[in-house]
C-alpha cells in the first residue's frame, strides 16, 4: 500500500475509481482505520462515493465494530439512493449482525429489491448468531439457490449439539 499511497498523494483531482482502490486496498490490507480515515477525505473531496465505496468502508466498519459510523454511513448511502444495492445491502446485514442488531440487519434484508446467495447466507448467519434458527430455516427454506447457507445452517446446528 505503501507505493499506493505515494502515487494517490501525487494526484491532483484523484476519480472515484482512484478513491474506491485506496478505500478496498486498505480494507484488503487488514488497515481497518485507514479505509475509513480515506473514506472521510473523500467526503470533503468534490467527488461522489459509489456503491463500491459504500459497500467497502462499511466492511471496515464491520472489522472494527464501528457500529456508529456504520449507521451514519447507512445513512449516506440512503440520501444517495444506493442503500438497495446487493452489494451495499449485504455489507450492511454483515455489520449489524457482527454488532448484535439483528433486528436492524433484518430491515435492511426485507428492503432490497435483489439478493443473491451472499445476500441470504449473511442474513442466515446472522439469525444462526444469536439462534434464531426458525427464522434461519425460513429464509433457508425461501433461497432460489441453496448453495453456500448450508454452511450457515451447519454451524448452528452443531453449536447447539455441542
Amino acid at each position: 500500500m505503501d507505493y499506493a499511497i505515494s502515487v494517490f498523494a501525487h494526484l491532483q483531482k484523484p476519480n472515484i475509481f482512484v478513491w474506491n482502490s485506496m478505500i478496498k486496498g486498505f480494507v484488503h490490507c487488514h488497515s481497518y482505520q485507514e479505509a475509513i480515515s480515506m473514506y472521510k477525505k473523500l467526503l470533503v473531496s468534490s467527488v461522489s462515493a459509489t456503491s463500491y465505496t459504500f459497500s467497502s468502508v462499511i466492511k471496515a466498519c464491520t472489522q472494527v465494530l464501528g457500529l456508529s459510523l456504520g449507521e451514519s454511513i447507512h445513512g449516506q448511502a440512503l440520501k444517495l439512493g444506493l442503500n438497495s444495492h446487493v452489494f451495499v445491502g449485504t455489507a450492511l446485514i454483515d455489520l449489524y449482525s457482527n454488532c448484535s442488531e439483528v433486528r436492524n440487519a433484518r430491515k435492511v434484508f426485507d428492503a432490497m429489491e435483489a439478493r443473491d446467495a451472499v445476500t441470504f447466507t449473511t442474513m442466515i448467519s446472522g439469525h444462526c448468531r444469536i439462534d434464531e434458527l426458525s427464522f434461519a430455516q425460513q429464509l433457508f427454506d425461501a433461497m432460489p439457490e441453496k448453495t453456500a447457507s448450508w454452511n450457515a445452517l451447519i454451524d448452528a446446528t452443531q453449536r447447539l449439539v455441542i
